[in-house]
């Protein structure tokens, strides 16, 4: 070649490797100028093509993912040489891990365990291999999964010169250990009774559920008949865990209880077992090897068939008594029942608890308030019937028969003396015994009257006919539960405790109060609030009444009480009576004239109004009946007479009306008053006693403030004459005794009074008292009772005169009321003729009979004079002369 610059590429590798792209710069130039052929080497390395091969490791069903709980993770491969020499690491061409994870040999052979990649599959791979041909054998296989015994062939062979690596996949298809289950379904024979379908065992649903973890779907089936038996299921199961049920099962039987399945894999063994998750029971348990599954069908046919047996569905019966209204046991013993088996037409019966050699169809409660029967009622939906026998002591009986199952919705499993016990609970509910409250309340109401005009009596009785009167209704004694202990709430939590008011009644129009039909059996009381007004109660008094219990009929006795306790109330009216009285004299001696309370007056009680009987309807035994007017108006209906302290105090039932007091005797000595004095009585309240005031009328009918009440009085008078004692002139003698006799009138005098009288002799030149002999006064004093109202009493002054010549005598007299030593009437006038006697300015000469003349005794004296008739007949001349002698002088006489 000429000298010069030359490029160098090469254009086909040698088999085996690649082509070497790069592209090489030769220079071909002198070094010398004798050599004639210069020589330029230039070095070209080709590179070796090596070969991957990466094995996949699938589902042979599911791919990537495996079925159940079998695993793709884990699977262990060996590489081979084709002629089944292992492939070391350490080969010349240096083999790498691609894929998988290494697993440790003694000899340095390729082991590898799948692992998943990138691309969320599992693999194992081995790169940098010399091209050639090789294999992949599975030595051991994943959880869950059979050996692969296949040889995955790998054919590394030369492409071309720009394939640097080859690469061969393959892929093993791995097949899930699946194991087939045969049941056979049973049903429990029921003894002497009828249970629905009960030899059919076909038709059964049964559900098979993996478990967490385990990727397999949900298999249902249902029993068929198999070599002409009935009851066969199966199912084919990935490896994993699975839940085998009873999901629709015999109508009148347990469903199984749910069956789990569980697999596992040592790599050398798959353990299988089959057992009831309740009761422990094993129905299946073995170990099965690779060599016996990979000789077996598949799936493999487990050996055993599982007979599974749906028990009947039984279960004792507990019975609890409860209240209606708390939802409370009832805790009392003996209550009966009676159980209807309606399937088959009988009572049920068990052994009688006391006497245990016979049956009984009577179930009674013990103390709790239960019957737990120990005999198991058969399955049947709404099949019993209790019928209550008894009822508890203040409940009613509940004629309401009570219907129940026995089935998967009524059963409760309870654990009894250490053992699971199916119980169907009934509650059997009686309502507490109630009743009502009826009080017939009698009112007393004026019936009639009775007596004659003046002396009216009222009549007064009690009738019921009234409305309006209200009671409250109280406990009287705390009412409790069954227990004895708890108070008793009603549904509208009213606490029936001692002295609760439970109740508000009032009187129809027959006089008839009831409560609701709400009240516990118990002791109450009630208590009035109101009545019709103008009768009268007393708040404080407790009515009692009691709800007693029927035991014969179940039911509450209602509580009945009569009442004749309301009064008409009493009306009072005080009518203050005065009168006038002399309190003394004044300065001209005439009465002094006061007040004092006027005790003795008689008053007349008139109605103003029409006195009404009981209207029509009021009585209910005579509804059609009334009394109308039983006394019209001004009747005279009774005298009332005034006490020591001048009152009328009236205190009577009286009808509703106005009335009035007219006084009909003044007594003695006083002016009548015909004034009304009026009072109402109107039915306003229901005080026992209601005070009225007493008023007046004017002209017009108006009333007019009550003014006083007072008999004005006629006061005592008196007059005298005074006279010689013995013949009845004016002219005394001066003689050793006269007697002067002044003869005292009065009026208006008192008869039920005593009065002292005393006169007194008065010289009418001095106007001093006239002195005797002996220089005293000279009076007398007399006291008497009047015998009427107006009479006259005579006083006699008898003294020496034989010092009084020609000298006149003035009587002076006053008049007292004894007892209340007070002045009433004086008689004080020096100059009254009447009053005033004469002594004669000498000595009267002696009687010619030696006797001296007297007067007749007056009324009030005590001096007899004894033998006056026949002293009068011998001095008759003497006193015929003296007559004749002063026939001239004027007698004077005073009048009042």
């Amino acid at each position: 070649m000429l000298l010069g610059t030359y490029y160098v590429k090469e254009t086909k590798a040698p088999n085996g490797f690649l082509i070497d792209p790069t592209v090489y710069k030769v220079e071909l130039k002198s070094t010398d100028q004798t050599t004639s052929v210069f020589d330029v080497n230039q070095s070209v390395t080709d590179t070796e093509v090596f070969g991957n091969t990466i094995l996949n490791k699938v589902d042979d069903e599911n791919g990537s993912i495996p079925q159940g709980k079998a695993s793709l993770k884990g699977a262990k491969y060996s590489l081979y040489y084709a002629d089944g020499t292992k492939v070391l690491w350490h080969a010349k061409f240096a083999p790498t891990l691609l894929n998988g994870t290494k697993v440790t040999t003694t000899d340095d052979s390729i082991v590898l365990e799948t692992s998943k990649d990138t691309d969320d599959r599992y693999k194992v791979g081995v790169g940098h291999l010399a091209l050639g041909d090789y294999y992949w054998q599975e030595i051991e296989a994943p959880e869950g999964m059979q050996i692969d015994t296949t040889k995955h062939p790998v054919n590394l062979a030369y492409a071309d010169q720009n394939t640097s690596v080859v690469v061969s996949q393959t892929t093993s298809q791995e097949k899930v250990i699946k194991l087939k289950i045969r049941g056979k379904k049973e049903l429990e024979k029921a003894q002497n009774e009828t249970v629905m379908n009960q030899n059919n065992a076909n038709g059964i649903e049964f559900t098979l559920t993996p478990k967490a973890g385990t990727n397999a779907p949900v298999q249902k089936t249902v029993t068929a008949t198999y070599d002409k038996q009935e009851g066969y299921f199966s199912f084919d199961m990935p490896y994993g865990n699975y839940t085998l049920t009873e999901t629709k099962g015999k109508e009148g039987y347990y469903d199984i209880n749910p069956i789990d399945i569980t697999m596992t894999d040592d790599g050398a063994n798959v353990h299988v077992k089959i057992v009831d998750s309740v009761t422990g029971y094993i129905y299946h348990e073995a170990d099965y090897s690779q060599s016996d599954i990979n000789a077996m069908p598949k799936p493999i046919l487990m050996p055993n068939v599982i007979n599974v047996e749906d028990p009947l569905i039984k279960a004792k019966l507990r019975l609890e008594k409860k209240d209606a209204e708390t939802g409370k046991k009832i805790p009392l013993a003996g209550v009966q029942f009676k159980i209807w088996d309606i399937q088959e037409g009988k009572y049920v019966t068990q052994v009688d608890p006391e006497n245990t050699a016979q049956l009984t169809t009577t179930f009674k409660t013990d103390a709790s308030g239960e019957i737990f029967l120990q005999k198991e009622l058969t399955y049947g939906k709404n099949r019993y019937r209790i019928s209550e026998v008894t009822a508890p002591e203040n409940y009613e009986i509940n004629l309401n028969d009570l219907v129940f199952s026995v089935d998967e919705s009524t059963i409760v499993h309870e654990t009894i003396g250490g053992n699971k016990v199916p119980v169907v609970t009934v509650q059997f509910n009686d309502k507490p015994a109630k009743s009502y409250i009826q009080l017939t309340k009698y009112f007393e109401s004026l019936m009639g009257i009775e007596g004659e005009e003046g002396n009216w009596n009222f009549i007064w009785n009690h009738i019921r006919g009234w409305e309006g009167a209200t009671f409250d209704v109280y406990v009287d004694k705390d009412i409790t539960e069954a227990d004895g202990k708890t108070i008793r709430v009603a549904p509208d939590g009213t606490r029936f405790s001692k002295d609760t008011k439970v109740a508000t009644v009032s009187t129809d129009a027959l006089g008839v109060a009831q409560t609701t039909s709400t009240l516990y059996v118990g002791d109450y009381y009630l208590v009035e609030r109101k009545a019709p007004a103008g009768q009268y109660f007393d708040s404080n008094v407790k009515i009692p009444v009691s709800i007693s219990f029927n035991g014969k009929d179940y039911i509450g006795t209602p509580g009945m009480v009569d009442r004749f306790d309301n009064n008409r109330q009493t009306v009072k009216v005080v009518l203050p009576k005065l009168e006038e009285l002399v309190t003394g004299l004044d300065s001209d001696n005439k009465p002094v004239i006061g007040k004092q309370p006027g005790a003795n007056k008689t008053f007349g009680l008139y109605n103003n109004d029409p006195i009404m009987g009981y209207p029509k309807g009021r009585n209910p035994l005579l509804p059609n009946q009334g009394l109308g007017v039983i006394l019209k108006p001004n009747s005279l209906i009774r005298h009332y007479t005034t006490n020591a302290a001048g009152l009328i105090e009236l205190n009577q039932k009286l009808p509703a009306g106005e009335y009035y007091f007219q006084e009909s005797n003044a007594g003695e000595n006083f002016a009548l008053d015909t004034t009304h004095y009026y009072f109402r009585v109107a039915d306003t309240n229901n005080d026992s006693v209601v005070a009225v005031d007493l008023y007046q009328k004017d002209a017009n009918g108006n009333k007019v403030v009550l003014g006083e009440i007072l008999n004005r009085l006629n006061p005592p008078k008196i007059g005298t004459t005074a006279t010689d004692a013995e013949d009845g002139d004016k002219q005394l003698s001066l003689e050793k005794e006269v007697t002067v006799h002044d003869e005292v009138a009065y009026e208006n005098l008192f008869t039920d009074r005593q009065y002292t009288l005393t006169g007194t002799l008065m010289n009418k030149a001095t106007g001093q008292p006239l002195k005797d002999v002996t220089g005293h006064d000279v009076l007398v004093t007399k006291s008497f009772t009047p015998v009427t109202t107006k009479g006259s009493i005579g006083l006699d002054f008898t003294l020496d005169a034989t010092h009084l010549a020609n000298k006149d005598v003035v009587v002076f007299e006053l008049l007292k009321e004894t007892v209340a030593d007070k002045e009433v009437a004086a008689h004080r006038d020096i100059n009254d003729k009447g009053q005033t006697v004469h002594f004669e300015d000498k000595p009267k000469l002696p009687s010619t009979d030696g006797y001296p003349r007297r007067p007749l005794p007056m009324t009030g004296e005590t001096q007899i004079a004894i033998g006056f008739f026949l002293s009068l007949i011998v001095s008759l001349v003497g006193i015929l002369t003296r007559i004749k002698h002063k026939a001239n002088k004027k007698t004077f006489k005073h009048e009042m």
